[in-house]
Parts: C-alpha cells; structure tokens; sequence
C-alpha cells in the first residue's frame, strides 16, 4: 500500500474540481465525498499500528498535513473531524519525536486551532471550500467539540512529554487561550458539576460512562424497571374512577414499558426509602402480592362490608 500511497493521496486534492453542492447554510465547492472520507480513513488506520516506515512515509508525502488542512476546510463534515481527530492524537501520543514534531510545527496545529477559535463563524470568502450563505449571519462552525477535547489531549500529554510541553509554553497565544476560554469551558462542559438532570452522587464519580454507573448503583435498575411497569400497568396508583383503572390494565405492553433509562429518571425523582415510615414505594419488597392476597384473604364479606362503608357511584 505503502507504494501506492502518493497516487491515492492525489485524490484528496480538491483544487480541481468544480462541482457545487448547495446545502442548508451555505454550499461545498465541492463536497468532499464519501471517496476522499475512506482515504483520510485509511491515513487513520495506518498511524494507529505504529508504523514507523508508515509515519515517515505520510510526513514526506504532507499527508498528515494536508487532511488537517481539510479538517478546517470543511467545518461541518464530523465524519472528517472525527478521523482527524483520531490520526492527531496518534502522532501526539507517538513514541518518536519527529511525527510529534511535524504536527506541532510543519503542520501548526496549536496555531490553527487558536485561529479557528477567533474566527468561529463560517467564513464569507469565495476562495473557500465551505460559504455561508448571502444575506445570512454565518453559522458557527461545526468543530468547535473536536478541537477541544484535542486542546485537552494537548495538556494531558504535555504532563510527560518534554516536546509538546515545550511547544505550548513557547505560545503566549496559547497560555491566553488556554487561562480565559478553554478553562472555562471545561468548567461549563463538566456534567458531574451539573446540578440538575443528574444524581448528586455522581459529582465524586470519575466515570465516562453511564452504563458503568447504572451497574455499580445499590439497586437493581432492572427489577425496579419491571416493578414500575407493574405498578402502571395494574393501576397501583390513587383513583377513584375504577372503570379507568381497569381500561389501563387493558393497556398495550408497549403503552406501559419502561426501559433502564426511563426507570432511572422517575426513581431519582423519588424517595429510596430513607425514612422508614415515609411509606415509599421501595419500602415494599412486595408491592404487588397485596391486590390478590387481599382478596383471597379478605374474603366476599369484607369486600362487600368495604364496600358498604364506602358506598360510591360505581358501587
């Protein structure tokens, strides 16, 4: 592939082509196309099996370079920002020094994202790839994510590695950036610092996925799932109107279902049982044997002599 790989690169070039693509902001000249995608594919996949005659074949043909030029040409293509992404922070997290080196300097990637982030709506100038259209306030542009969480790896990897350390203390650009914007920004994008929409035990959890926390929780997610679909699905709720308490037993299975994300929600909204006489629902381990053990146990006399205390319009 290797021998192959400057004639496959040509395809990426875009200079040439003259089709127009007019899309919801603005238009491509030209789109970039599904073709060229699976080439910067291919250029991900090449950096991340740690190649060394792969890397210093990309560096000499201006590859790595050229698809970062692309990520910023196209602002609103994350299929592109996404591999992109990934081929940065192979060469960032590379053992040799030259790929580090060559994405740091030759291809000026911290200079480039302190750029798109002064100038973070959609350019106007006709000698670009991606317009905003006339008459429009130009949109903010669409990769403002990706560049973060590369500003992000930056830092990290900065920690313990001397050259990209070196690199971003030698930029007053970055220090500014890095103390007024994207500090805060973190600050913001923290969702164990959101105080709503999340349980409060999270803030002093250090997890980037839920479904690792939906597995470590004290309950069962999915019994407490069942039980609430039950308890919907029979009626265990307070009415008076018995005739639409026995329509919603009728109801479809899918009109009553409930998954793990949405039994999530209503138990955060309730009390776990914390007070012993606070009657919760999850006091109860068997919440639903009482309607037929009642009956059974009560009897038709203490059914009709319930019923006789408490006389109503259906009665």
């Amino acid at each position: 592939m290797l021998d192959s790989l400057g004639d496959l690169l040509k395809l990426l070039d875009v200079s040439s082509a003259e089709n127009i693509l007019p899309t919801t902001y603005g238009s491509l000249q030209p789109p970039l196309g599904k073709h060229r995608l699976k080439i910067v594919e291919f250029i991900s996949v090449l950096l991340s099996i740690g190649s060394e005659v792969a890397e210093m074949r990309l560096i000499d043909l201006g590859a790595i370079k050229h698809v970062i030029n692309l990520f910023f040409e196209y602002p609103f293509n994350n299929f592109l920002h996404h591999h992109v992404e990934n081929i940065i922070v192979s060469c960032l997290e590379s053992k040799q020094d030259h790929l580090i080196a060559h994405v740091l300097d030759e291809c000026e990637l911290v200079t480039r994202i302190l750029e798109a982030e002064k100038n973070s709506a959609l350019s106007i100038d006709l000698t670009k790839r991606t317009l905003s259209s006339e008459g429009r306030t130009p949109p903010r542009v669409g990769f403002v994510g990706h560049i973060t969480r590369i500003a992000n790896k930056l830092i990290q990897l900065a920690n313990s590695n001397s050259t990209i350390q070196s690199h971003l203390q030698q930029n007053s650009g970055w220090t500014e950036w890095h103390a007024s914007i994207l500090t805060k920004r973190n600050a913001v994008e923290n969702v164990y610092q959101w105080a709503c929409g999340r349980p409060t035990s999270m803030q002093d959890r250090g997890r980037d996925s839920d479904d690792e926390d939906f597995r470590d929780r004290d309950y069962d997610v999915a019994a407490l799932a069942s039980n609430l679909s039950q308890a919907f699905k029979y009626g265990i709720y307070p009415s008076e109107d018995v005739d639409e308490a026995q329509a919603s037993q009728e109801r479809d299975d899918e009109d009553v279902y409930f998954d793990d994300e949405a039994a999530e929600v209503v138990i955060n909204s309730l009390r776990l049982g914390d007070d012993p006489d606070s009657g919760s629902l999850f006091t109860n381990s068997n919440w639903f044997a009482f309607d037929e053990d009642k009956a059974l146990n009560d009897g038709p006399e203490a059914s009709l002599s319930a019923n006789l205390e408490s006389p109503s319009p259906n009665v």
